[in-house]
C-alpha cells in the first residue's frame, strides 16, 4: 500500500497560521509518513528559495544543530510584505535583505483552519511506494514578484517541524527520528547536495536511516 501525505499551511496574517497534515498509510507507517512529508517539504522549500540564500542558510543551520524539535527555532527572515517602492529598492540593492530580521517560530500563533483559505498558503502532496515516489508543492498568494516568500516559506518549514513534534511530544522514538531527519536536511542544504533530482531521493534515504528501515 502506498503512503500518501497531504499538507495544507494557511497564513491568515504574518503572525497567524493553520496547519493540516494528513497521512494515509498502514498504522505501522504513519510516523514514517509524517517525517517523510516534513523532509520532502523542507528540502523543496529551501531549494526553491535558493541554495546559499541567507534565509535558506539560516534555516538549515538551525536544523543542523537541533536536538529537540519541540523547542522554538530562531530564523532570519525577509519582510512579510513589500510595497512596490520596497521591491524597486531591493532589486537595485546589493543587499536585497537589508530589512531582514530575526524571529522565533513561537511568535506565530497556530489557529484552527477557517472556512476561507489563507492569503498566503502552501499545499503539498506526497506519494511514496518502494517503486515510485513524488512530492508536489503548490504555492498561492505571492504574485509575480514572490512578495513575502522570504518570510513565509522558511517560517512555514520551522513551524511545521514544531507542530509535528508537539503533536507527538511524548513519543521519544518519533522525536529522535524527526530531529535526525531535520539535521540531515540542514546538512544536505549546506553541503549543496540538494538538486531537482535529489529532492525526493534524499528524504527517503534520510528517513530510512532515522527509522532503521
Amino acid at each position: 500500500m502506498a503512503t500518501k501525505g497531504r499538507l495544507e499551511i494557511d497564513f491568515y496574517s504574518a503572525t497567524q497560521v493553520s496547519i493540516q497534515a494528513q497521512i494515509t498509510a498502514p498504522a505501522s507507517q504513519s510516523r514514517f509518513g509524517e517525517t517523510l512529508l516534513f523532509s520532502a517539504y523542507a528540502l523543496r522549500q529551501m531549494h526553491n528559495l535558493g541554495i546559499g540564500h541567507i534565509v535558506t542558510t539560516s534555516l538549515a543551520r538551525s536544523f543542523v544543530k537541533i536536538t529537540d524539535c519541540r523547542l522554538p527555532i530562531r530564523l532570519m527572515l525577509g519582510p512579510p510584505s513589500m510595497s512596490k517602492q520596497d521591491i524597486r529598492k531591493a532589486m537595485s540593492s546589493s543587499n536585497p535583505l537589508a530589512n531582514a530580521r530575526d524571529i522565533m517560530s513561537d511568535e506565530i500563533q497556530i489557529v484552527g483552519k477557517g472556512f476561507m483559505r489563507g492569503k498566503k498558503r502552501f499545499d503539498g502532496n506526497l506519494k511514496f511506494t518502494e517503486h515510485k515516489s513524488s512530492f508536489i508543492l503548490n504555492v498561492k498568494g505571492f504574485g509575480m514578484m514572490g512578495e513575502g516568500v522570504n518570510y513565509y516559506a522558511p517560517l512555514s518549514v520551522a513551524i511545521l517541524l514544531n507542530y509535528l513534534a508537539n503533536m507527538r511530544k511524548t513519543d521519544d522514538e518519533y522525536l529522535s527520528a524527526l530531529a535526525m531527519v531535520a539535521s540531515k536536511c540542514g546538512n544536505a542544504i549546506l553541503s549543496h547536495q540538494v538538486s531537482p533530482m535529489s529532492q525526493m531521493t534524499l528524504p527517503i534515504d534520510f528517513n530510512k536511516v532515522a527509522w532503521v528501515l
